[in-house]
């Protein structure tokens, strides 16, 4: 088994994040602002260097999944390694590429 990595949660188990797949870009997006709320929680109450900084997904949880836009969330995260407000600002890029009056 891999070692952990030093700012996983402390207990044992696995830790996992799936995401929705939204028809509905609003709801998408507010799953975003619940997980940086979330996250935002879990950094305040560690006990380590994150305080003050923006928690990246990938450093919370073991396993990140997704379907649909909560897909496209999940590779923003493990993949690209996003913090969340990252993964916002992509989130609104895409929605006007994909919703532009001009496509």
């Amino acid at each position: 088994m891999a070692a952990r990595r030093a700012s996983s949660l402390e207990h044992e188990g696995i830790t996992a994040l799936a995401l929705d797949g939204s028809p509905v870009p609003i709801n998408a997006l507010s799953e975003l602002y619940i997980l940086q709320e979330t996250a935002g929680r879990w950094a305040f109450n560690k006990e380590s260097d994150l305080r003050g900084e923006e928690v990246r997904p990938v450093d919370m949880f073991d396993i990140i999944g997704g379907s649909g836009i909560g897909g496209f969330y999940a590779v923003l995260f493990a993949s690209l390694r996003m913090t969340i407000g990252q993964a916002i600002q992509s989130h609104g890029i895409l929605e006007r590429q994909l919703f532009s009056s001009e496509s």
